[in-house]
């Protein structure tokens, strides 16, 4: 960066003539879902029907992983077991670039909730 004036230039740029280190920020929010059977069979449920049914998800590249959880783009979702076994915690986490995707896809986890 030059001191004589103002000069616009890429976040990393500016964080690497500065000696800093980026940060991000994360939200994560969970939900309980009534639903009984293995996780790995709710998280199979959970990327069908975000794959197949959810048409404003078409652009983008949805994987379920081979720990069980979702990602979609920045937005992880995590299927756990509760202490029953009729219920489910669902966990969505996303990045904050990644806001309305991360919301969309929490909001459609407590619609299947409830």
């Amino acid at each position: 960066m030059k001191e004589s004036g103002l000069q616009l230039v890429d976040p990393e740029e500016a964080m690497s003539a500065l000696g800093v280190t980026s940060h991000q920020i994360r939200f994560t929010s969970t939900i309980v879902m009534e639903e009984p059977g293995p996780v790995n069979k709710t998280a199979e449920r959970i990327f069908h029907l975000l794959k197949e049914k959810c048409r404003k998800l078409k652009d983008y590249s949805i994987q379920l992983l081979s720990d069980g959880s979702l990602s979609i783009d920045s937005v992880i979702i995590k299927v756990s077991a509760c202490d029953d076994d009729d219920s489910k915690t669902i966990l969505v986490s996303w990045d904050y670039q990644d806001e309305e995707l991360g919301s969309f896809l929490y909001s459609l986890m407590e619609n299947m909730a409830s």
